[in-house]
């Protein structure tokens, strides 16, 4: 095969490598070792919940089978699993690991397994896993539904498994890029190989014998990548996994290489049997290059230039929010750790959680904040003209303003100065009042502002589900006027996301600041588990949290108490390894702009050989002799750029314009100094012909 095609085809073994390797990073976190199928737990209306911890263990013995409660850990719930087992057959317990679980990656997810004894204040309800077959979950879930649990089966298929993983780190870009490129490597490789067919055609070589050494060659050079993938690769893949699950990844990556393979078998009979036809004579005089090599060149750098620049603008957007990100660790590292609370995703009706937990949080929260241990900061985009609220970045126009809602724990880490440069701090916390920070180059009347959040606080947010214990909603309020130009931080970006899909609002300048204690009464605990499950409640003795929790019980309506700054790192980790496979994706891109570049520059030249030669001995500048090929390649620069625009991966936006004329520069670039090397190759063998 021609070099080009040699190279692209290993490049895509790496990918398939990466592609199973992240495949089966997400089978371990949706199939535990051992494990087969999944159901879900939606309702347990068992006398009590001892009764549906045996009634459970009663059906893995009765099938035996192994069953699962995932649950997530309480302390790392985005990165971390405890596999609560109910032991139906011990010796396939063992042989998964038992109690010493085999994490294949422990950086995606680490598990923990313990005994069905060591379930207290979890939930019951929520996603289990089996080593049941298809056939025995039938019969299992309807043993579980007349104990009083009714349940569904969650199985979900490898192929749906397939398409969140290349939906992860850009995969499905990159095996987009991938594809095109081996389409366009393999035929321009087959092209090349043209006088080889017509002189076999002269001995009685038919296409089929053609196609036979093609694949023999494909074949060949995918089996030398192979070899040195082995010798690289399994040292590597120890060091990362320690081999766990070695067995299982290996049958995932073979076939992985096996659909790689089908694939490139597939592209080879095409460019074998679309290989135009041509008189033998003809071609061993030396034929021109078929156009169809050349239109597909075309077509391939418009895709691939819409994916590396959308790519391009994406991994800038995320290079920029993760030194965002880590400019703002600073403020998480004023004063203890904050803790968030995770709210539970098991089944049933989440309203009726969130308002039957709600009354047990509302207290925890009070007594807690009594001891300086809770931080509430909640901004909100005020609408004056319609009235509205909602969670969000500065105002879009001048008829709004960002409220930011806090308890005094919030100024005693983040400093806000009054009109007089005075630091604002121990606030009244009594019952009914709250305080209104007002910046003092606001246009409007302070006092008719302070009367809208009088009404809001005593109608509203008191009032949000039952109120709490003993309040009576009569909201009273005072107004300080804060010194301008000051931008306050929000805590947020604490979701288990990239970082920079969390970058909005994590400071707000010159909002209003409406400092409300939980003594006050103006906050309805349904609020409180709202702003909980909004990451605006953070809390500084994780334990103490739990404990009361449990006290009320309400433990079991949250899965897991975070350490807030820890979910600041794992969205800069999750943006980073983004980052990583960018750079993998860029990398693949602009070797096939390259490629379908140097393709097209190969039609061209072979095509025009003959003005080529006039043009040059006539002494004809180089842009004159190549002006259309140059215009040519800008328009189709443009075609790529309009369809990342149309994709959504370019706006307009100074930064991504500019990307955007970078990349058509080089395209540009790319395609003169192609043609000149050409020029300057075969200027001899032109003179000589001609």
């Amino acid at each position: 095969m021609h070099r080009i095609a040699s190279v692209t085809l290993w490049m895509s073994v790496i990918l398939a490598s990466i592609i199973a390797f992240q495949l089966f990073v997400v089978i371990d976190e949706e199939r535990p070792a051992g494990t087969r199928r999944s159901f879900d737990v939606q309702s347990v209306e068992a006398p009590t919940k001892d009764a549906a911890i045996d009634a459970m263990s009663a059906a893995a013995e009765q099938f035996g089978r192994n069953i699962y409660k995932v649950h997530p850990d309480p302390r790392n719930s985005a990165e971390g699993r405890i596999l609560f087992v109910f032991v139906g057959d011990e010796d396939a317990f063992t042989s998964n690991g038992g109690y010493d679980y085999p994490t294949f990656f422990a950086q995606a997810m680490a598990t923990r397994v313990l005994d069905a004894d060591a379930i207290t204040t979890e939930d019951l309800r929520g996603r289990y896993v089996t080593d049941a077959t298809a056939d025995e979950m039938p019969a299992l879930l309807g043993a579980l539904e007349e104990a009083g649990m009714t349940a569904r089966e969650g199985t979900v298929p490898v192929l749906g498994l397939l398409l969140y993983v290349a939906g992860q780190g850009n995969l499905g870009g990159s095996f987009a890029v991938m594809v095109v490129a081996l389409g366009l490597a393999i035929s321009y490789s087959v092209a090349c190989q043209r006088k080889v067919y017509a002189l076999k055609a002269l001995h009685g070589y038919r296409r089929a014998d053609d196609l036979r050494a093609e694949v023999v060659a494909a074949s060949r050079t995918l089996g030398v990548g192979l070899a040195v993938l082995v010798v690289v690769g399994v040292p590597v893949l120890g060091l990362v996994t320690q081999f766990h699950q070695a067995l299982g990844f290996l049958r995932v990556l073979a076939g992985t290489f096996a659909v790689l393979y089908a694939v490139v078998v597939m592209l080879v009979v095409v460019a074998v049997l679309t290989l135009p036809s041509a008189h033998v004579p003809v071609v061993l005089k030396g034929e021109r290059m078929s156009l169809r090599v050349g239109l597909l060149a075309a077509g391939a750098q418009i895709i691939v230039l819409a994916i590396v620049l959308a790519t391009s603008i994406a991994s800038l957007g995320r290079v920029e929010a993760v030194e965002a990100s880590l400019d703002t660790s600073r403020h998480w590292e004023t004063g203890d750790p904050l803790y968030a609370l995770r709210l539970s995703v098991a089944g049933g009706s989440g309203e009726e959680d969130q308002r039957r937990a709600a009354p047990g949080l509302g207290a925890v929260v009070a007594e807690m904040e009594a001891a300086g241990q809770v931080l509430l900061a909640v901004p909100e985009a005020h609408y004056e003209d319609e009235g509205g609220a909602g969670e969000g970045g500065q105002e879009a126009d001048g008829t709004g303003h960002m409220l930011l809602i806090v308890n005094d724990e919030y100024l005693e880490r983040q400093v806000v100065h009054d009109a007089e440069g005075r630091r604002i701090g121990n606030l009244p916390q009594e019952p009914n009042t709250f305080t209104l920070l007002v910046p003092s180059g606001r246009e409007g009347d302070a006092q008719a502002l302070l009367d809208e959040y009088v009404a809001y606080f005593g109608d509203f947010t008191c009032m949000v589900g039952p109120p709490a214990e003993g309040a009576t909603c009569d909201a009273q309020g005072e107004v300080v006027l804060t010194a301008p130009g000051q931008d306050l931080f929000t805590y947020g970006g604490t979701a288990y996301l990239p970082a920079e899909m969390q970058q909005e609002g994590l400071f707000v300048e010159d909002p209003v600041v409406a400092v409300v204690s939980a003594a006050s009464g103006l906050i309805s605990p349904l609020l409180y588990v709202s702003y909980a499950s909004r990451d605006r409640l953070l809390f500084s003795e994780p334990d103490v949290l739990d404990a009361g929790l449990q006290e009320r019980g309400a433990r079991d309506a949250f899965q897991g108490i975070d350490n807030a700054a820890d979910a600041v790192a794992t969205s800069v980790a999750l943006a980073q390894r983004e980052l990583r496979m960018d750079v993998f994706s860029l990398a693949l891109g602009w070797t096939l702009l390259v490629l379908s570049a140097i393709v097209m520059v190969v039609v061209y030249c072979d095509r025009r050989k003959r003005p080529m030669f006039v043009g040059l001995i006539h002494g004809h500048p180089f842009t004159a002799r190549h002006a259309r090929y140059l215009v040519g390649a800008v328009a189709l620069s443009g075609a790529g750029i309009g369809l990342a625009a149309v994709a959504g991966g370019v706006r307009a936006a100074p930064r991504d314009l500019a990307v955007a004329t970078v990349f058509l520069v080089i395209q540009v670039a790319v395609a003169v100094v192609s043609i000149r090397i050409y020029e300057s190759r075969f200027r001899a063998d032109l003179i000589k012909r001609y």
